[in-house]
């Protein structure tokens, strides 16, 4: 089985070293062509949680020089404001069986899922686990966490024979039909600890801290009323002990956006926060504090100049 990884941030190093190294040739296709010659000349190194090391070889190209070809499976792992330009080459790999998963973290992305399902088996995957890219070739495994598929748009209540074999290779994915609970569930996590980490420049662990409690419980709140609104069924208990078990879990992880915020690189905000406050528009649901998130974060990128 041939796997296609796209993009080359931490969770997309991680993911193909994990396939290589379960026996499952991998291509990653980067952004540039000084990370794609790295990764092929020096493979990718993980460092595990341990502090271990461990290094795997595997092919990569830049994603203006993609070789000729179809993939078995592909994993979609850049940024979720980056899905419309990497779409064509998406297209390209895939053919009617192709098992392609899309990871992104926040929500808005299903147009463009519904489009390419016309002509390949697509999923929503969904993580909480935590990597930090260290360079070119380099990540570090920072936190355990659970990842879950399911199909969009189309319902199956199981898992297509070649995805199956593909998670016996790699057995870290679990399947859930209902997917989009598990992606409103990790929205409303991201909503609470994305912008609260990336505007105090602090650890997720350090949003569990009480000074936050009624910042969270308002974005949580928020959300399951938009979530509900578009049809998903959320408890408003059950996805506060979500957000808190992850920062727990997490606790020494910088999320994703503070990571972009100190790389000078713009954020998901409007695909999270941005997305409760969009959606909740359309249903007239007030969220107030989702959007004066969004506010500030795009405040502090235009002063660092994101």
């Amino acid at each position: 089985m041939k796997t296609a990884i796209i993009g080359g941030g931490a969770l997309g190093l991680l993911w193909g070293a994990r396939l290589v190294r379960a026996g499952c040739p991998v291509t990653m296709i980067v952004r540039t062509q000084s990370q794609a010659a790295t990764i092929k000349k020096m493979g990718i190194t993980v460092q595990s949680l341990s502090g271990d090391e461990w290094t795997v070889p595997t092919e990569a190209c830049a994603s203006s020089s993609l070789p000729s070809g179809k993939a078995d499976s592909v994993f979609v792992m850049v940024k979720q404001m980056d899905l419309p330009a990497v779409t064509p080459l998406i297209a390209s790999l895939a053919h009617e069986e192709t098992q392609v998963l899309f990871w992104q973290n926040g929500w808005g992305h299903g147009e463009i899922v519904k489009k390419l399902s016309a002509q390949a088996c697509t999923y929503l995957a969904v993580t909480t686990e935590g990597a930090l890219r260290l360079g070119e070739n380099q990540v570090a495994h920072t936190g355990n966490g659970e990842t879950w598929v399911g199909p969009y748009p189309f319902s199956r209540k199981e898992p297509h024979p070649a995805l199956e074999r593909l998670w016996q290779l790699e057995q870290k994915m679990a399947w859930d039909p209902d997917i989009l609970v598990r992606i409103w569930e990790k929205l409303a996590v991201n909503c609470v600890i994305n912008p609260l980490t990336a505007l105090e420049d602090v650890p997720n662990g350090e949003v569990g801290h009480p000074r936050f409690e009624q910042m969270k419980r308002a974005i949580i709140e928020e959300t399951v009323r938009v979530a509900r609104a578009e049809g998903i069924r959320l408890d408003t208990g059950a996805v506060k002990e979500r957000v808190e078990r992850v920062i727990r879990l997490t606790a020494r992880n910088h999320s994703s956006m503070l990571q972009d915020m100190k790389r000078g690189r713009k954020t998901e905000i409007a695909h999270i926060n941005g997305a409760v406050a969009e959606l909740g528009a359309k249903w007239g649901i007030p969220t107030p504090v989702n959007a004066e998130l969004v506010r500030r974060v795009q405040d502090k990128e235009a002063q660092i100049g994101c």
